[in-house]
């Protein structure tokens, strides 16, 4: 991934030494190598996917694609937004090569009622854990002023339509025809998809930071040096949310997109790190 993200950043004309930023961040080492969640491995397998589809090797950068799925879902949400960026035949191939590589992966574990499993882990998803969510939090405390209870249901009733509707917008309302403005839709869905989600677990950021060192896009730096704070519900006397901490988190997120889409990216004034200068 290292030598992959240093050629993926030059023909993106960012400094290659970058990609420090992600192999040196904290939220990487701690929870991507440390605690082996997948994502750094999801990642890995985009980046090298993304990597053959610029150069229009587009069935390969499937391959690769459909390996990164294998892993974790979420790089299902990404795949229509390449369509604008291959013509329709090269998407046919590239679509085909994640279909390979998914079956590959999968049918080794593929019984009868796989499917009906995936639809409940999805729905237990959307409507029953909650984790350090954002735009969530909000909505939940207005329904526990209007309804007097918790509606995480019926919110995760409309949040995969939603996350659909939002999928369609960056896939078909953005260019999408040159790899910076491929990446930087890749960023915004996914953020926007972590903004409303219920769970946001700490190492859900680190796809963002992948992207966001791509794009030169800060916030997700920023985001994934506050997530940490989400561990203050883990106190000696048990679970409990600490909502000025909450705040204070996506304050600092929120403030610093605001200011990067209102403004210039703060990713563009990334220096290297001191250690490449010994």
């Amino acid at each position: 991934m290292f030598f992959f993200g240093i050629s993926f950043l030059k023909k993106l004309h960012f400094n290659p030494l970058n990609i420090a930023w992600y192999f040196l961040n904290p939220l990487v080492i701690i929870e991507g190598i440390g605690n082996l969640h997948g994502e750094s491995f999801m990642c890995c397998f985009i980046l090298i996917g993304l990597f053959f589809l610029i150069q229009k090797r587009c069935f390969i950068g499937g391959l690769f694609m459909g390996i990164s799925v294998a892993i974790k879902l979420l790089p299902l949400l990404i795949i229509p937004i390449f369509y604008k960026y291959l013509d329709w035949r090269k998407f046919s191939l590239f679509c085909l090569g994640i279909g390979l590589s998914s079956v590959f992966f999968w049918v080794s574990f593929w019984e009868g009622n796989m499917a009906n499993h995936y639809k409940n882990t999805i729905d237990l998803w959307f409507t029953t854990f909650e984790f350090n969510g954002s735009l969530y939090n909000i909505l939940r405390a207005i329904g526990y002023e209007l309804k007097g209870y918790n509606i995480i249901r019926k919110l995760g009733q409309v949040t995969p339509f939603i996350v659909i509707g939002l999928v369609g917008i960056f896939t078909f309302l953005r260019s999408n025809r040159t790899a910076e403005s491929l990446i930087k839709s890749i960023l915004f869905l996914l953020s926007c998809y972590f903004f409303i989600s219920t769970t946001v677990h700490p190492w859900y950021i680190i796809n963002l930071l992948f992207f966001g060192i791509l794009s030169g896009y800060a916030y997700p730096l920023v985001w994934s040096l506050t997530v940490f704070w989400s561990y203050s519900v883990y106190g000696n006397s048990g679970f409990e949310v600490n909502t000025t901490i909450q705040f204070f988190e996506y304050l600092l997120v929120y403030g610093v997109l605001f200011y990067e889409l209102v403004r210039v990216p703060l990713g563009e004034h990334f220096q290297k790190p001191h250690l490449f200068d010994t």
